[in-house]
C-alpha cells in the first residue's frame, strides 16, 4: 500500500472548509481508488481507512468522534493539538503496556 494516493488526494483539500465535506471527499475516493483502481481486498481498504483515521486526517486537523449508538462527528480542530494528544496517547501506552 502506497501512501502516495495520500498525497495526491489531500493536497487539494486545503481549500475545503467543512468537515463533512472533507470526509466525505476522502472516504469517497479512497475505497474508488482502492477497489476500483487497485483491486484492493477488504482487509487492506481496512487498513487504509485506519491510517486515514489515525494518520492523514490530524495531519489535516480533522477529529473523528465515534460515539455507540450516534453518528460520527467530525470536527475541525488545530492540527497541532490533535499531533499533541496523539503524541501523548504513544507516550502513555508505552508507559503502560
Amino acid at each position: 500500500m502506497s501512501k502516495v494516493w495520500f498525497q495526491f488526494c489531500l493536497e487539494p483539500l486545503a481549500a475545503l472548509t467543512s468537515a463533512a465535506n472533507l470526509f466525505n471527499y476522502l472516504f469517497f475516493h479512497l475505497c474508488f481508488t482502492c477497489c476500483q483502481v487497485h483491486g484492493f481486498s477488504v482487509t487492506e481498504l481496512l487498513n487504509l481507512c485506519d491510517s486515514l483515521r489515525d494518520d492523514e486526517l490530524p495531519k489535516l486537523g480533522v477529529r473523528l468522534e465515534d460515539k455507540e449508538g450516534a453518528r460520527t462527528v467530525v470536527k475541525l480542530v488545530d492540527p497541532e493539538q490533535l499531533m499533541k494528544e496523539k503524541e501523548d496517547k504513544r507516550l502513555v501506552a508505552l508507559v503502560m503496556p
